[in-house]
């Protein structure tokens, strides 16, 4: 059964392969179907074409993946990744279509038009799934339960970042010998450092220890995932 983060990279993949053939078919159904083309001919043509399609999807995702499926917006924005991935998928469908010789057939000015019409379907797209998957992650769901260990002045800046909903963390504390200095209200002390592998027996739905590098805004390391 799939969790619900691989469900909804699942669900994204297959929602946006089938834009892109949606919007190939639009584009140059004429040429897919003449009058004189077999059912049959049409179908082995339109699914090698389907097959090419989802070839330079991948390569276009595989360049730059989707950034809200990461827990950072560290990984581009909607409308840059969007950009090199169609880039992308145009230059892999181009190299294939001169390799398998159905290049003459559909390659024209219609193709700069589909990509531009791609472009900007899947970056609707992804910014409504954006908003979606940002609100499951507000209400609780996706969520990854962590805890920090140490006192370092890197557990609050990793709290404030972390804290911000679209990226799905629940923080339930910290685990220090000495209390933090200026800690968020919010930011609960669980106990000392030795008590960190009983609390962690206790508690099966944590997801991940974060042991801060001092002096390293932004960097962590993981002791446990």
């Amino acid at each position: 059964m799939y969790q619900l983060p691989n469900f909804l990279k699942l669900g994204m993949y297959i929602s946006e392969i089938v834009i892109v053939n949606l919007l190939f078919y639009v584009f140059f159904k004429q040429r897919l179907c003449p009058h004189s083309t077999s059912p049959f001919d049409v179908t082995a043509l339109y699914g090698f074409i389907s097959m090419s399609l989802t070839v330079s999807y991948f390569a276009g995702v595989w360049v730059r993946p989707i950034s809200f499926f990461y827990r950072s917006d560290r990984r581009g924005s909607i409308l840059g990744n969007v950009f090199a991935c169609c880039t992308t998928m145009g230059g892999v469908f181009w190299i294939l279509a001169v390799l398998f010789t159905f290049y003459d057939t559909f390659f024209s000015w219609h193709v700069i038009e589909l990509l531009v019409c791609i472009y900007a379907s899947l970056a609707v797209w992804r910014f409504l799934c954006r908003q979606l998957i940002q609100s499951l992650r507000t209400r609780g769901h996706n969520a990854h339960r962590v805890v920090f260990v140490g006192n370092s002045e890197t557990v609050i800046e990793l709290y404030n970042e972390m804290k911000r909903p679209l990226y799905g963390y629940l923080v339930e504390g910290y685990f220090s010998d000495e209390p933090l200095a200026d800690a968020p209200a919010d930011l609960k002390l669980l106990g000392t450092v030795s008590e960190v592998l009983p609390y962690v027996a206790e508690n099966t739905q944590l997801q991940q220890l974060i042991l801060p590098a001092a002096r390293q805004p932004g960097h962590a390391y993981y002791a446990w995932n």
